[in-house]
């Protein structure tokens, strides 16, 4: 197939027009395209960082939150820290403890639960005290049983109740 050009004019523009189309070929082939494909492997990967970031400071919130939390649970597995706090608190309270008894701990899946019996005679006042500062005390103490006995008027703050406490604070299964 040949074509025919009658003046230089035609000429001029048919060259024109080739010149026109080779560049746009090698320019889209050579340029364009391989920096399209590195813009796209640059916005894969700057997502890919911001995902990372994102997680980075997913865990340092968690690991605040552990932190924070680690101070709340038992350190030790023996009772006896369990009992001198306890002892402490009531003293605060000015109350004398007739009977504290461990109680078998109790194994969870990740915490271990050491639990204490407590009784003591004490008026309501300073049951509200020692209450207060064992529920605002580190490590938590948990009040999972309370059983008040007193002269049936409560009314009568002075009176002297018979208290049965059970106390405990929680520790993990393994070492932190």
């Amino acid at each position: 197939m040949a074509i025919e050009f009658r003046n230089t004019k035609e000429k001029l523009i048919a060259l024109g027009a080739i010149v026109t189309l080779v560049t746009a070929f090698i320019g889209w082939n050579f340029v364009a395209r391989p920096k399209s494909a590195t813009a796209k492997k640059l916005e894969v990967s700057r997502r890919g960082d911001i995902e990372k970031t994102d997680i980075v400071r997913r865990i340092a919130e968690g690991e605040t939150k552990f932190e924070s939390y680690r101070a709340r649970l038992a350190e030790k597995r023996e009772s006896s820290w369990f009992i001198e706090t306890l002892n402490e608190i009531a003293d605060r309270a000015e109350i004398n403890l007739s009977l504290v008894t461990p109680l078998p701990r109790v194994a969870g899946e990740s915490f271990e639960r050491i639990p204490l019996r407590i009784e003591m005679t004490c008026p309501y006042g300073k049951l509200g005290a020692f209450l207060e500062a064992v529920e605002n005390h580190t490590p938590t103490i948990r009040v999972e049983s309370l059983r008040i006995e007193g002269s049936g008027d409560p009314l009568k703050t002075a009176d002297e109740l018979r208290v049965s406490l059970t106390l405990a604070v929680l520790r993990p299964s393994e070492p932190l």
